[in-house]
């Protein structure tokens, strides 16, 4: 199934039956969503002990009856507890790895079409009693749990979402009953910490799920094209870089002149001590050699100009 959600709650959804036709390649969902939402208020949940434990389990999908309370894959594992009903009839499940779309979920099975797979952390409870992959695909619950509370602990950068069914009546659009926020779902999400409480009475559990997604981990078989704004922002940034060239260039040449002057001074001084002047004639060519420092003052002053605005 897929479906659209915003703020925790499902906006619209799309999932088999068991009566789904396998040559039906799904169908197109939309939504109207509110371009301004209210702010929820923040849960109260917080994390139990269970998340201390340090355990890990084998690769890929594991699953075990509800009553045991846990189970891990990979570094992943899932905890329930706060049972309200009976565990009979249902199955808790974890993932830490990939999830595959295409109905087979063995550890390590290529379903031949790299989008068919993606990075995944799951944690949650179904209706069936094999302990198989076969909890994936929809069933009718047989048991009668009406409230569980989840725990699991994800990595750092793992988008998650709550997504839970209940077993209403049997027929096409109410046999399933999406349990949203303030409807019976209370969820929590703490950095890597995960929290989910659940009451679907009176109508009984089909399956309550955390999911979560590592988007940085896709292995896309597409590059998004650079937008025209990008490319102006690039551009924008080069010009940007050559002005601050032409800036550090007009400096370096500002830089030369204190030496252009003391061998100037240096040049002054050997001529004073070789020629016995009059003072008239001294302050005369003091007066000369402050001309040419000016003339000089001038010139790199003149070139600075140039290279700022022509280079």
């Amino acid at each position: 199934g897929s479906g659209i959600f915003s703020c925790g709650e499902v906006k619209a959804s799309y999932y088999k039956t068991p009566t789904w036709n396998p040559k039906k390649m799904g169908t197109i969902i939309y939504a109207d969503l509110d371009s301004d939402v209210s702010l929820q208020a923040p849960s109260t949940l917080e994390p139990s002990s269970l998340l201390t434990w340090d355990a890990t389990g084998n690769p890929g999908w594991q699953f075990a009856p509800l009553a045991e309370g846990y189970v891990c894959s990979d570094t992943i594992c899932c905890y329930a507890s706060n049972f309200v009903g009976n565990t009979y009839g249902y199955s808790i499940g974890v993932l830490g790895g990939i999830d595959s779309g295409c109905g087979n979920y063995e550890y390590g099975y290529d379903c031949g079409i790299a989008s068919y797979h993606w990075p995944a952390e799951v944690c949650g409870i179904f209706s069936c009693m094999d302990q198989t992959g076969t909890c994936l695909d929809y069933q009718t619950p047989t048991g009668n749990l009406t409230g569980v509370r989840l725990e699991t602990r994800v990595s750092t950068n793992s988008t998650v979402l709550p997504h839970v069914l209940a077993y209403g009546t049997s027929g096409s659009t109410s046999e399933q009953i999406l349990i949203e926020p303030g409807t019976g779902l209370n969820f929590f999400q703490n950095g890597k910490v995960v929290v989910l409480t659940i009451d679907s009475f009176p109508h009984p559990i089909s399956s309550a799920e955390i999911y979560g997604r590592l988007y940085e981990k896709d292995n896309l078989l597409y590059t998004c094209p650079v937008s025209s704004e990008t490319e102006k922002n690039e551009s924008d940034f080069s010009t940007d870089q050559s002005n601050v060239d032409i800036v550090n260039g007009g400096k370096e040449e500002e830089n030369d002149f204190p030496t252009d002057q003391s061998d100037a001074d240096t040049s002054n001084e050997e001529n004073e001590e070789d020629n016995d002047f009059s003072m008239d004639q001294t302050n005369k060519g003091t007066s000369n050699g402050r001309g040419k420092e000016e003339d000089i003052v001038k010139y790199i002053f003149i070139v600075a100009i140039f290279r700022l605005f022509f280079q």
